[in-house]
């Protein structure tokens, strides 16, 4: 509750704070350009009484008709104090000089009166017989207001509350927006969480909330397919531990029913059950490893040695294996003498020993296997390529030989689980290698390790 009031909040002030600032700046302009024209205003009341008026009294042609109906109050007093000449222009007292039957000596003797609140000012002036006049004015800088001064604030006023109200009607539009769009996201949430990862979000969103809606349905579709990758996994497994297990259950059955009657007979069902015992064995171990190296808990026990050195000396171990089976072997090693590489040496035994064993079982005895390590990027990683020329994956994609499971057209009659390229590329990854799979340029299957390569003098072996 309390993130959706400041989310609330924030809303409403981004959007009234641009109407707030038009509605000041539109404010300040019309009270200078008010201001300004009543500066002007006073600019040419003050040239018009000290050249007009007073230029009228010099020439001597002082003309009252003509000067009733002028912006600000004035009399014009010959030196026996009688009035020659005057308006009350738009003073408060014009009404009543209006009516008067004598209007300047009244608006004389409102000046007389006022004397201590309005501000006059007072020219003498001669006309061509050296009679001297006398002009009060009204001060020029203390005009009347023109209407009741609550009406200048009107128009500000009624801006703001204009500004209030869009800045109301947008802020809740665009909040009203923001709700809708979290509540769907919120609600997908909450469906992923209740474990429904079938249904796909679909939100057409352009702004950051699509690109949530992306980044979850993303997770959604990443969980789908772990679970659908975890139901192939556990119904793998029930088929192949439980072949092995169904046949020591038929060998064991027959032999408690004197089924095999002669000695030789029994000593072989013994021997397909000891057999069948060391299958299921294997793929328990298989399974465990695998579950090992998954987790994030698992450590390897890394030391730094040369590069060159020990992967020769790999390449001799499987040498000798491969050419066991009648298979010819190939070797190609380039690497800089001066280059180490971190290894796990028991780890790296059973990458070895997964990579023989896929190879063996899908090539034939007159195959050849290549084993071939290279610098890759400037001598700063190595890469490694177990290839070989046998069929290949066949119509399985190279990048999908690493999922679990995925075997070749020799099916479930082989030994193993399916996880011997899995475990290679979780045994990669835990020693910050990379692995992959593509056809060899010999036309067979080729797994390419590749990971960095340390100067020789970095630091001591480890």
């Amino acid at each position: 509750m309390k993130h959706s009031t400041k989310i609330r909040a924030m809303i409403i002030a981004l959007t009234l704070t641009p109407f707030f600032l038009i509605t000041f700046s539109y404010y300040m302009i019309t009270t200078f350009s008010r201001d300004f024209a009543l500066f002007r205003e006073v600019l040419e009341w003050q040239e018009w009484v000290e050249t007009e008026l007073t230029g009228q009294i010099r020439q001597g042609i002082l003309d009252q008709d003509g000067l009733e109906d002028r912006e600000f109050a004035f009399v014009v007093l010959t030196e026996e104090m009688e009035v020659a000449a005057g308006s009350a222009g738009r003073h408060p007292k014009a009404g009543t000089l209006a009516t008067s039957p004598n209007p300047q000596a009244e608006l004389l003797a409102h000046i007389e009166r006022h004397l201590g609140e309005t501000r006059f000012s007072l020219l003498a002036v001669q006309d061509p017989g050296n009679d001297r006049y006398y002009v009060i004015y009204e001060h020029p800088v203390i005009k009347p207001p023109r209407r009741h001064p609550a009406g200048r604030h009107l128009l500000p006023l009624t801006l703001v509350a204009l500004a209030l109200i869009a800045g109301s009607v947008v802020g809740t539009t665009i909040l009203q927006d923001f709700s809708r769009k979290l509540e769907f996201l919120r609600h997908s949430t909450h469906r992923i969480a209740a474990g429904d990862i079938t249904t796909a979000i679909s939100a057409d969103y352009r702004d950051e909330f699509g690109l949530l809606a992306q980044d979850l349905e993303f997770l959604r579709h990443s969980l789908d397919q772990a679970r659908a990758q975890r139901t192939r996994m556990v119904m793998g497994l029930s088929h192949d531990l439980s072949t092995p297990l169904t046949t020591i259950k038929g060998y064991v059955e027959a032999l408690e029913d004197d089924i095999f009657g002669e000695p030789r007979e029994r000593t072989q069902a013994l021997q397909a059950i000891s057999s069948k015992a060391d299958l299921l064995q294997e793929r328990i171990d298989q399974l465990i490893d695998f579950a090992r190296l998954d987790s994030p808990l698992y450590a390897a026990s890394l030391e730094t040695v040369r590069a060159r050195d020990y992967f020769s000396e790999v390449a001799g171990t499987l040498r000798r294996d491969v050419e066991l089976t009648g298979r010819q072997f190939r070797q190609e090693i380039s690497l800089p003498r001066n280059r180490m590489v971190r290894v796990d040496r028991r780890l790296m035994d059973r990458v070895f020993e997964n990579l023989y064993q896929n190879a063996i079982r899908y090539t034939r005895e007159e195959d050849t296997l290549f084993f071939r390590v290279r610098p890759g990027q400037g001598k700063e990683i190595f890469e490694l390529e177990f290839a070989d020329n046998g069929p290949g994956f066949g119509e399985i994609p190279p990048e999908e030989v690493f999922e679990p499971f995925r075997r070749g057209s020799h099916g479930r009659n082989e030994p193993g689980l399916g996880f011997g390229l899995t475990t290679v590329r979780s045994i990669a990854e835990t020693l910050g290698y990379t692995a992959s799979a593509a056809a060899s340029s010999e036309g067979g299957a080729a797994i390419v390790l590749r990971g960095p390569l340390i100067p020789e003098n970095s630091g001591p072996s480890e």
